[in-house]
């Protein structure tokens, strides 16, 4: 997994270099971004009786992509290991219920 996220931050600064988008990735506009793609998402699935994966498009994959893109963006604008910090929530709700 970390190859696969390292690889997706490699991919992403590129093309951020490739745009001179590297200016504009301020934590306040990555948030921006974030809760527009997660909207895209809702929009995509609002009116299904129940997501699943029957119902996964090529758009709802799209969107998802971006998603998990714009948060590695603003978990590392803003200094924050979002794998990490998940993974210990992770085990420590385990324990709490173990």
């Amino acid at each position: 997994m970390t190859a696969a996220l390292d690889d997706l931050r490699s991919g992403e600064l590129a093309e951020c270099a490739a745009h001179g988008w590297a200016p504009l990735q301020t934590p306040r506009n990555l948030l921006l971004a974030l809760t527009g793609r997660v909207g895209a998402v809702a929009s995509l699935v609002q009116w299904e009786t129940e997501p699943g994966p029957d119902t996964v498009t090529a758009e709802l994959r799209d969107e998802l992509a971006d998603c998990l893109v714009y948060l590695m963006a603003l978990s590392d604008a803003l200094g924050v290991d979002v794998v990490g910090d998940a993974v210990a929530r992770i085990r420590g709700a385990v324990e709490a219920t173990g």
